[in-house]
């Protein structure tokens, strides 16, 4: 069936233009989107496959060992708590997406500046506070893997960081703890 000259053309609807568009936009962040996913979702599934060349870098108990520190990213361990400072933590995430792109458009650079830390030190104290004030905040403060506990060894701040690397190897003599291992000073 043919169409006369006279009858109206036909546009997409815009919905599904918007759509679209939209997937346009978008579409290298929801390819991201599902690469992160897929390598969380890695991370724990992973250590239960029992791969008898695969054991976990950070020990579950004494008898395990960590000699294959290059197979990290894919060690999650699923060990969910929760307590009030969760909720400060969600809380405080939904804010910053509700409201945090009209405050950067808003603020001053400055303003932004300070309130971007404190945003980020509120975040920080409320992740580490789910473990609770004595296991979340002080045994992390007071424990022996810190860079505070690791300076006396260095002999001060000049060789532990000229010597840091040396030390990054699980099987160097003497090395760091995980924690320090992964993040170099002023990294």
């Amino acid at each position: 069936m043919q169409r006369s000259p006279d009858a109206p053309t036909r546009h997409p609807e815009p919905a599904a233009a918007g759509r679209a568009q939209w997937f346009r936009r978008y579409r290298a962040d929801l390819v991201w989107t599902g690469v992160i996913c897929t390598v969380v979702a890695l991370a724990f599934w992973v250590p239960h496959l029992h791969l008898s060349w695969l054991t976990p870098l950070v020990p579950q108990n004494p008898r395990q060992e960590h000699p294959l520190a290059g197979t990290a990213p894919i060690l999650g361990i699923w060990l969910p708590h929760h307590n009030w400072s969760t909720v400060c933590a969600v809380v405080l995430a939904l804010a910053v997406v509700a409201w945090g792109p009209k405050a950067a458009r808003r603020l001053p650079w400055r303003a932004l500046v300070v309130a971007t830390w404190g945003v980020a030190t509120a975040w920080t104290v409320a992740l580490t506070l789910i473990d609770g004030v004595v296991r979340g905040w002080a045994h992390r403060m007071n424990g022996t893997g810190g860079y505070l506990a690791q300076l006396p060894r260095g002999g001060g701040v000049h060789s532990l960081v000229h010597g840091f690397a040396a030390h990054i190897p699980a099987n160097s003599v003497d090395p760091w703890d995980i924690s320090i291992a992964g993040n170099p000073p002023g990294a």
